[in-house]
């Protein structure tokens, strides 16, 4: 019984430090708060957008900032990287 909960105890610290490392971070922002490189990026793409919010998305160290918007009436979400190269939209 011993030995049986020893190796419980094992595999569950493993498993949670497995499962935290790859773990994405969301974090709303202002506009403020975004580098002069997504924003200017973003506006160029999507001039006539409207009703923008801004998130930034950390996982394994790499920064993506995903942004809601309205265009021409539809929701829409847009991704860029840090230095503002496109990503992709959804």
């Amino acid at each position: 019984m011993k030995k049986m909960i020893i190796c419980l105890s094992l595999f569950s610290a493993t498993f949670m430090t497995a499962c935290s490392s790859g773990e994405k971070q969301e974090e709303f922002l202002d506009e403020a708060q975004v580098p002069a490189a997504v924003k200017e990026a973003f506006a160029t793409k999507y001039p006539t957008a409207t009703d923008v919010k801004w998130e930034k998305e950390t996982e394994d160290g790499k920064v993506e900032y995903e942004i809601g918007f309205k265009l021409d009436g539809k929701g829409k979400e847009a991704f860029f990287e840090e230095n503002g190269s496109f990503v992709k939209e959804e």
